[in-house]
């Protein structure tokens, strides 16, 4: 799991500027860094992150989004909810059916 660490500093964005290859640097050296925060008179306006951490942030906005979906459709559903079993009969996938998925 992704976990970050609230900011600290925020880096002037002249700073940034000249520093950015040595930011790159160090994630290509552990892309697990802390975020590099940047901002003009050191009021946050950017961040600068990993590859990695950036693709973990979006599997995190991605299961988000999909536990956002499926707790609306459940609420919608009512009663009118089906069965795993109901699910793959209806799809013609009867032979994925386990014993534990039978009715």
């Amino acid at each position: 799991m992704l976990t970050m660490k609230p900011v600290t500093e925020v880096i002037p964005t002249s700073e940034a500027r000249s520093g950015f290859l040595g930011y790159v640097r160090g994630f290509r050296d552990n892309p697990r860094a802390a975020p590099v925060v940047v901002g003009a008179h050191r009021r946050a306006e950017a961040v600068i992150i990993s590859f990695d951490s950036y693709l973990g942030l979006l599997d995190r906005v991605e299961d988000a989004e999909i536990r956002e979906t499926v707790n609306r459709r459940l609420s919608e559903a009512g009663d009118h909810r089906l069965t795993t079993e109901q699910v793959l009969r209806e799809a013609g996938l009867e032979d994925l059916l386990t014993d534990d998925l039978r009715d």
